[in-house]
């Protein structure tokens, strides 16, 4: 099993001001060179995310009112 960095992020909605803490992972190492993608470990209720097809980063979303934007 490969060691993976592990790391929250932040979500708001710029729309209701829900809050919450998404928990991501990423290859650590000599893996990384494999696979660049990030893996989304937990996403708080009220949250969902798609995977960019380009990227393979993910783009988290309010349930409720969508794409939370950059901040």
């Amino acid at each position: 099993m490969t060691a993976r960095d592990r790391w929250t992020i932040d979500l708001k909605c710029p729309v209701c001001g829900k809050i919450g803490e998404a928990r991501v992972s990423q290859a650590d190492g000599w893996e990384f060179e494999r696979d660049q993608s990030t893996r989304v470990d937990f996403t708080p209720e009220g949250f969902d995310f798609d995977v960019d097809a380009t990227s393979g980063q993910p783009k988290f979303r309010c349930i409720e009112h969508g794409d939370l934007g950059r901040k």
